[in-house]
């Protein structure tokens, strides 16, 4: 028999909930954790007015609410967002350098979630690649929370994106993602051998495809949109068939167009919450005794922003939809598990910058950094400074400069010199406010400021590129910065400011506008829990929850 001990009243009380063993009183059946691709911190209170009575607003109104979260490192980008957050540390620890970085061992680009020894079971989505969580260096929220049961909890991660499943779900857990190509979910082999007879019923039932004859029609009177004017603008960069204005076509002939494109809308996000609900009921998850966790990342939000911009008609309605997809999640588990009996958590991985294009005729003077004139540039400047005749900067992968280390020690060059001079060389150059040597961030050498403090959180030694670029504000920095009406990846409040939404048995209704670190989300939800936090975690718990 588990025995109870006497605890002072700080030990003893978090919101109400009495400390026994190692469980709390109030043990929930299900921990929540949403992530939402892209939501900017003032997003959701933007379409406030609009909002149902239970999607957005049911952790708002009835939860603790966070809101000045920034994130504390440069590269706010989906993969670094979602391994803060599971993690609660940052890129020194957790290891996603990126979405992609450059492998200097193999000399070619390596994803986040890549991992050939687990290939996708059923297709090759990607020819000659598998996904893991092999390239997450930390355990997660999840991790832990299995570890503490011993593996008596369940977790399920998933998602429209392979990362925005995969990180969340950490080693422990069981993940899936939406297929771009046949319109599926799919697994890879590091979590099962074969599919689940619910996940192939679900497959074969072509949820997909009742979407190819319909338009995404806008949901409410155009006159009741803040953005009702900001319709078909010239950057805009719809998928597909999509088209720039409404109503957008949905159907297309090319299945895998379609596929793809339909990322870019509303329906995505139903069709993620339709295999959720599937899940839920096929696994009888939080109703087993044990504490089981659910992360879905919904991330048309971010398919939408790059497309349209987050200042766009499109924008604005999807994420009136996703207020109405969130209900309907909601009022399911609370049928299902009961909301009584479940921890909610809402945070977002980054936030995202208008589209300089927009900011140019505000008078900011914003323009699209290219790479591949920027590199030219910068590899002129190394071959004249050091008077050789090849090409030291061999790569670019958001935010970083990859130099050939192996050239460099042939022509008998210090890495430390080549990595100032093209820092300096890039302090010259139109668009950058800042340019670093990774040694001089690795050793120390730098002022401690703000910004330096931010590059440091967003280098890990053995990926991160040997000089580090932070663009000015409202200018894009990316590998082709015209894919994208829009997109994130800066150190600027409008890239680090996120929601973060906490609600469940036990904690109050409150308002929290002091500055936090969303690093801070998993030691919370781990104190939450009463179980221990993840070992590289540097967040503090969260003020109001302590």
């Amino acid at each position: 028999m588990k025995r109870c001990f006497k605890l002072s009243l700080v030990g003893l009380l978090l919101t109400g909930m009495l400390y026994c063993g190692n469980l709390w009183a109030t043990q929930p059946g299900l921990v929540l954790l949403i992530t939402v691709d892209q939501l900017r911190g003032d997003f959701a209170r933007r379409i406030e007015d609009r909002l149902t009575p239970d999607g957005f607003r049911y952790p708002l109104e009835h939860g603790t609410v966070y809101l000045n979260a920034h994130y504390s490192h440069l590269l706010t980008s989906t993969a670094a967002g979602h391994a803060a957050l599971m993690t609660g540390a940052n890129t020194p620890q957790h290891g996603m350098a990126g979405n992609e970085w450059f492998d200097l061992s193999t000399r070619r680009a390596m994803y986040n979630t890549e991992d050939r020894d687990h290939p996708i079971l059923g297709e090759t989505e990607i020819p000659g690649e598998g996904r893991s969580p092999r390239n997450l260096l930390s355990p997660t929220i999840a991790d832990q929370l299995v570890a503490s049961s011993e593996g008596k909890s369940r977790v399920f991660s998933a998602s429209l994106k392979d990362r925005g499943a995969i990180i969340p779900a950490g080693q422990s857990g069981k993940a899936f993602w939406y297929s771009k190509t046949t319109g599926k979910f799919v697994s890879s082999s590091y979590y099962y051998p074969e599919y689940p007879e619910w996940v192939v019923r679900w497959n074969n039932a072509g949820h997909a495809d009742q979407y190819r004859d319909q338009n995404w029609e806008l949901l409410l009177d155009r006159d009741r949109y803040v953005f009702h004017d900001r319709d078909d603008r010239w950057f805009e960069k719809p998928e597909g068939l999509l088209g720039r204005t409404f109503p957008h076509p949905l159907g297309n002939p090319d299945s895998k167009a379609f596929y793809s494109s339909l990322r870019s809308t509303p329906m995505a996000d139903q069709l993620l919450l339709s295999f959720v609900k599937e899940w839920i009921e096929a696994e009888n998850m939080g109703n087993e005794g044990q504490t089981d966790l659910l992360a879905v990342s919904f991330s048309a939000t971010d398919y939408v922003g790059h497309d349209f911009g987050p200042n766009s008609l499109e924008a604005e309605d999807n994420l009136l939809r996703l207020d109405r997809t969130l209900q309907e999640l909601f009022r399911f588990l609370d049928q299902r598990v009961g909301l009584d009996r479940t921890l909610v958590v809402l945070a977002s991985d980054h936030g995202v910058a208008p589209a300089p294009e927009r900011m140019a005729r505000l008078g900011t003077g914003a323009q699209r950094l290219h790479p591949v004139r920027f590199m030219q540039r910068a590899n002129a400047s190394l071959r004249a400074r050091f008077e050789i005749d090849s090409d030291l900067a061999i790569a670019f992968f958001k935010p970083g400069i990859y130099l050939d280390d192996i050239r460099l020690e042939a022509l008998g060059l210090d890495l430390v010199d080549v990595e100032r001079a093209l820092a300096a060389e890039f302090m010259q150059m139109p668009g950058f406010s800042a340019a670093y040597s990774r040694s001089d961030i690795l050793a120390g050498r730098l002022p401690d400021t703000d910004r330096v403090n931010m590059v440091a959180q967003s280098i890990h030694p053995n990926r991160s590129g040997h000089v580090i670029l932070v663009q000015e504000p409202f200018w894009f920095l990316s590998s082709d910065p015209e894919d994208n009406a829009a997109t994130h990846g800066s150190p600027y409040a409008y890239d680090t400011h996120i929601p973060v939404m906490i609600a469940g048995p036990g904690i109050i209704r409150q308002r929290v506008i002091a500055r936090v670190d969303p690093r801070g989300l998993a030691p919370t939800v781990c104190k939450y829990l009463g179980i221990t936090r993840p070992p590289d975690a540097t967040g503090q718990i969260l003020p109001g929850l302590e």
